[in-house]
């Protein structure tokens, strides 16, 4: 080979070297770094963006409910874009954060300053994703379909997203104080249906768009899971600890309010039918709740027990509505109602806690046990067997009389009442709550760390739960008509 021929392949072979040289991603990331490691933010909140460069795995983390991460991590070797959702500050004072990023061998901390303002936290309207695990069989849900006549007017069909939809602009109307005249969804206006104040309590519910990891749930708002058996015994469902099946389907409860909807298997008794169960939420060491318990740590799942409401699905079967109070209105009001549990709310009548912690109704007495002096309570023993006199002769041979009479609870102060409240069912509108209540809701948004939301403290180092706490659990059983 000539020297000049061994040149033109020397300088061709670089040639090759230095494209393909270009062409080959940089792998000689050292160590950690990051684009920024402190940034600003107003008061409305902020969306930041952090570039991450490391040579080895690396995980995202904070203890400030606040700051959002988008991931939770990221692989060796690679640059990448995280972002950091910055919720808006509702207190009145500025505060700072961080966002660790660690590798086996090195952590660097991001820390975000952000300002206070004059945001009003009472007028602040909470928008609070709802996700409903509808648990089916299918071989029951056909034979429900088949059964169908519509010419009777009975025409079931499976749970949807749209249908869902609608309960949950009607629960949003209660919430914000603008529900629907009775009128206008098929029943009579009692004399005193006006009396008593329509409040909003500046909650929104939207069914969820996003699951836990980001993807988008299509439909929105619910996730279908065949079962084999027809009927689940709820207690299973809310009593599912870390590892179990049901335990497993929930989303985080910081970000969620998980609901469970399934055939009951218990039904509360002989001429009973169990309509919702939900945990209540916790306090905190040092922002209590009365009649909470506390939990002064952010948790995403309790290992413990499935922290959820749960919805008997036979509520939205039409033969079953025909025996329940209200007909058509029961889903909305149920699962209003079970809401108002998982934002702290009690039964607005007496009732006690059993050796479990549970709730029941099963007490003639008549005392004020939902810490809310505004809502007058009554003996719903004695209601009931009044209930099942009244009922006795079948729905349809109810007198508008009778009907008033149901509707109107004899309270402890010895007075009629019109039942409208939120936390009270059966025979009710339940349509509005009372301000003792609307103050209630908004102490358990911005203290308790188990309920979604923006919240105006953060857990303390020094206060930390170290074990899961027991929950509170609310029954709520109807007397099923003839």
């Amino acid at each position: 080979m000539t020297l000049r021929r061994l040149s033109f392949s020397l300088l061709l072979f670089s040639l090759i070297l230095l494209v393909f040289g270009r062409c080959t991603p940089p792998t000689n990331i050292e160590g950690l770094t990051v684009s920024a490691s402190e940034y600003t933010s107003s008061q409305n909140g902020d969306t930041l963006k952090v570039i991450i460069s490391s040579n080895e795995d690396w995980k995202a983390t904070t203890n400030f409910s606040w700051l959002r991460p988008n991931m939770e991590q990221g692989i060796a070797n690679g640059r990448v874009k995280l972002t950091i959702k910055v919720l808006p500050n509702l207190t009145d004072k500025d505060r700072e954060g961080t966002v660790d990023i660690t590798t086996e061998s090195s952590s660097v901390s991001i820390k975000i300053l952000q300002q206070h303002g004059d945001v009003d936290a009472a007028k602040y309207q909470y928008n609070i994703p709802v996700i409903f695990h509808v648990l089916y069989n299918k071989e029951y849900e056909d034979e429900l379909i088949a059964a169908n006549k519509p010419a009777e007017g009975i025409e079931y069909f499976p749970l949807n997203s749209s249908a869902l939809q609608e309960i949950i602009e009607e629960i949003n109307k209660i919430y914000e104080g603008m529900p629907m005249e009775p009128q206008e969804w098929g029943f009579f206006r009692h004399p005193a249906y006006g009396q008593r104040p329509f409040r909003n309590l500046n909650v929104k519910f939207s069914l969820a768009t996003k699951d836990p990891s980001g993807k988008t749930l299509n439909p929105i708002g619910i996730v279908r899971h065949e079962i084999e058996g027809r009927e689940i015994d709820p207690t299973l469902v809310m009593q599912d600890k870390k590892g179990g099946t049901y335990h497993e389907m929930a989303y985080p409860v910081t970000e969620y309010v998980n609901v469970f909807v399934f055939p009951f298997a218990s039904q509360g008794g002989d001429g009973y039918i169990t309509l919702g169960i939900a945990h209540l939420p916790y306090g905190t060491t040092e922002n209590p709740i009365q009649g909470l318990n506390t939990l002064d740590k952010r948790i995403d799942k309790f290992d413990n027990y499935n922290h959820c409401a749960v919805i008997n699905a036979k509520v939205f079967e039409p033969r079953m509505q025909r025996r329940l109070p209200l007909q058509d209105r029961a889903p909305i009001n149920t699962i209003a109602h079970e809401l108002g549990h998982i934002l702290g709310l009690y039964h607005v009548f007496s009732e006690k806690r059993d050796d479990s912690g549970a709730l029941t109704n099963e007490t003639d007495t008549c005392e004020d046990t939902d810490y809310c002096s505004d809502t007058p309570s009554y003996n719903r023993y004695r209601y009931e067997d009044n209930y099942k006199i009244i009922i006795g002769s079948g729905r349809d041979a109810l007198t508008r009389e009778q009907m008033i009479s149901l509707l109107n609870r004899f309270t402890c102060a010895q007075q009629n009442l019109l039942s409208t409240n939120v936390m009270d069912y059966d025979w009710t509108y339940g349509d509005r709550f009372e301000a003792q209540q609307k103050e209630r809701v908004r102490q358990v948004l911005y203290y308790s760390f188990c309920v979604p939301g923006l919240k105006l403290a953060e857990p303390s180092a020094t206060t930390r739960s170290t074990q899961d706490p027991v929950p509170i659990v609310s029954s709520c059983s109807t007397v099923l008509l003839k």
